[in-house]
């Protein structure tokens, strides 16, 4: 978020002004001109969370330019109400499910790992759901550019058969996952990485901010 971005426009063999900003400079000027303004002020939690999840991003990735002071995240759990509930969980004869990653660079995307002895579908009702194969023999649900004031929320994701008719009643899977799994299992046995930790909580308190300022 701190690393600059530089614009230009060009037309032909005319070119305009180049100019450099950043996530950061836009944040700090909104967070300075707060008063008085209704909806900055609004946005400002949001926004300081933001700079806190991308400050612990840089450290985790080991990129961009130092980001400043942060909140710290010491004292942050993620509730288990973001716990993986197996009840929730209800896969077909022969399909299994293996884990779940977490990116977080230039976009949030949550991938689902299965593994079946017959080729696999997805679908989700919010987001177009991704299919992919690994050499292993993964079957994988993508699900991309996950939006702020979603990160809290359980994807209830629908598995078909694709080999068959494509009916979700007739194959009758599913999975409960959302990113905040991911981080509750991050955090209660899943990594000694502190620094993901800390990416984890971040993330958990950017999307709590995200979900107080939609509403």
């Amino acid at each position: 978020m701190a690393s600059e971005i530089t614009a230009q426009l060009i037309d032909g063999e005319k070119a305009g002004t180049e100019y450099k900003y950043s996530v950061k400079e836009y944040a700090d000027y909104l967070l300075t001109h707060t008063e008085g303004n209704a909806e900055y002020a609004k946005a400002a939690p949001l926004v300081k969370a933001m700079l806190d999840y991308g400050a612990y991003a840089q450290r985790y990735f080991k990129e961009g330019t130092a980001i400043g002071e942060v909140q710290d995240m010491a004292n942050v759990t993620v509730p288990n109400t973001f716990k993986f509930d197996e009840v929730s969980t209800s896969l077909p004869e022969g399909v299994t499910f293996e884990g779940a990653t977490l990116s977080l660079r230039s976009e949030t995307t949550l991938s689902l790992y299965f593994k079946s002895s017959t080729d696999l579908s997805f679908k989700y009702v919010s987001y177009e759901v991704e299919k992919d194969t690994t050499a292993g023999g993964y079957q994988i649900a993508r699900i991309r550019g996950i939006k702020a004031d979603d990160l809290d929320k359980t994807f209830m994701l629908r598995i078909v058969d694709a080999s068959e008719s494509g009916s979700i009643l007739s194959f009758g899977g599913y999975v409960a996952y959302g990113p905040l799994t991911y981080c509750y299992n991050v955090l209660n046995g899943g990594s000694e990485d502190e620094n993901l930790q800390n990416v984890c909580k971040a993330l958990y308190k950017y999307a709590q901010a995200a979900k107080t300022y939609s509403e």
